[in-house]
């Protein structure tokens, strides 16, 4: 459910296992782990992101 995947995202447990991910590139991964990280002090912000 969209519940869950958002609770799943605030705990920082995303799997990468599922689809679509397999087929996406490690890099685009830790850059989706870094947009998501819940500490804000550690989170990339919107200027390092592009």
């Amino acid at each position: 459910s969209e519940q869950g995947v958002a609770q799943a995202i605030l705990r920082g447990l995303i799997d990468f296992k599922r689809e679509p991910w397999p087929s996406i590139s490690d890099n685009a991964k830790n850059l989706v782990r870094q947009m998501l990280e819940p500490d804000p002090q550690r989170r990339l912000t919107a200027k390092q992101v592009l």
